[in-house]
């Protein structure tokens, strides 16, 4: 049994990294490993979030199935910072920081570059824990064109033990990396 802490997309953000992720999840907790979630999945724009019934939310966390998701979801506030953008990494990190302390966490996963992979990244570095960086491969095709980005996004793939990428991508993520086996 592995101790697993995952920053990722979750419902009720909606998409297939989101999907994806659920599922992993749900998966990984029926197989016996104690999973947590940090997310932001309350604080994203509604036109980014689907329709949950009560029931639904029952389900994400698996209550009463025989395992169950901790799904930590980071505080939104919105209009309390200058300028008023949400710091959703900042967010990330510390309940990262603060849940590992109970969760104990053997392994950090990180999915979807910015903001989980890189706040995956500062935890299981600040914390010695290995960790996977897993990207859709969209993401970094599409925000590693903005030299700010991409030089943050090769010093956290560089960070993290293992990239997990779909097989189209493998060459944006050798472009990025620093050392592209």
């Amino acid at each position: 049994m592995a101790r697993i802490m995952i920053f990722g997309k979750y419902p009720p953000i909606q998409g297939g990294v989101s999907r994806s992720l659920y599922w992993l999840a749900q998966n990984l907790a029926r197989a016996g490993h104690i999973i947590t979630v940090i997310t932001n999945a309350e604080g994203v724009e509604s036109n980014f979030k689907q329709l949950l019934e009560s029931d639904d939310l029952l389900m994400l966390k698996s209550a009463g199935a025989g395992y169950e998701v901790n799904v930590i979801n980071v505080d939104v506030l919105r209009g309390k910072t200058i300028p008023g953008d949400v710091p959703f990494l900042s967010l990330l990190i510390g309940a990262g920081l603060r849940e590992a302390h109970s969760a104990k966490p053997d392994l950090i996963i990180g999915w979807y570059l910015e903001p989980y992979v890189v706040a995956g990244a500062f935890v299981s570095r600040e914390l010695k824990i290995r960790s996977i960086a897993l990207h859709a491969g969209s993401d970094l095709a599409r925000l590693s064109k903005y030299p700010e980005l991409e030089a943050t996004f090769r010093c956290i793939l560089e960070w993290h033990d293992f990239v997990l990428t779909k097989l189209g991508s493998a060459r944006s993520v050798s472009a990025t990396s620093p050392h592209p086996e």
